[in-house]
């Protein structure tokens, strides 16, 4: 009766055991039982939407720069897929250099990371932003987590912000100028309560009409990048 006898090989792979940059490009060598068997080439993209939301930055007037670990050939070749200029382009840094850049720049400062290097940045920057797919650090360090949506979602929040703000001044102001007409008519006697009762209630009705308006604001969409007006700037507030 023929017998069959069975041979296990156990092959140890490693990816990875040596990185190296060349151009554009990011080079993984792939050793099996410590020889080179291949190599595995490496290339970042750009997400759909992110050129076109940093030239809306700067229409806006906002100064932009990239900040990366990469080494410094990868690092400017992605930087010109999204429109950064050479000298704009901070290659090469530890979590500690980019906390250090983002001091030394004016105030103030928003900061978009995704990985966990960028922790401590997001915490030094006086907004910090991360992404739904981005590391549990950096999205628990950031001020604003984008959820949805791809970066552009970053300007519809700029605008739901200084929104928000407008329509608080406006609610305050209501509420003044409610109570500069109200409170003189009541000393005089000519507001009798159940007016005041009315007033009081015209106003809460009025402020709360006024804050209403937030739902209906609109995003910003890709196509209507073209429409920002330049110069607006990004103020803290």
């Amino acid at each position: 009766m023929p017998v069959t006898l069975g041979l296990l090989l156990t092959l140890r792979v490693s990816v990875g055991t040596a990185c190296v940059s060349v151009g554009d490009m990011t080079w993984l060598d792939v050793h099996r039982d410590d020889q080179l068997v291949g190599r595995i080439a490496l290339q970042d993209v750009p997400k759909p939407g992110a050129k076109e939301t940093i030239r809306a930055w700067r229409r806006l007037g906002v100064a932009t720069v990239m900040a990366t670990g990469d080494s410094s050939e990868p690092a400017i070749a992605f930087g010109k897929m999204l429109g950064f200029d050479p000298d704009t382009i901070h290659s090469g840094l530890t979590p500690q250099d980019k906390v250090r850049l983002v001091e030394a720049s004016p105030r103030p400062v928003m900061f978009v990371g995704d990985g966990v290097n960028d922790g401590p940045a997001l915490a030094a920057s006086d907004c910090g932003v991360s992404v739904a797919e981005a590391h549990a650090a950096a999205a628990q360090t950031a001020d604003l987590v984008v959820v949805w949506g791809g970066l552009e979602m970053l300007l519809a929040a700029r605008t739901l912000a200084r929104r928000t703000i407008a329509i608080g001044q406006q609610n305050i102001a209501l509420a003044l100028v409610y109570n500069a007409l109200a409170v003189p008519a009541a000393l005089l006697g000519v507001l009798t309560p159940t007016g005041a009762t009315i007033a009081m209630l015209l106003s809460s009705m009025s402020v709360s009409a006024n804050t209403l308006r937030l739902r209906s604001s609109d995003t910003i969409s890709s196509a209507e990048f073209q429409r920002i007006e330049p110069g607006t700037g990004l103020h803290r507030n």
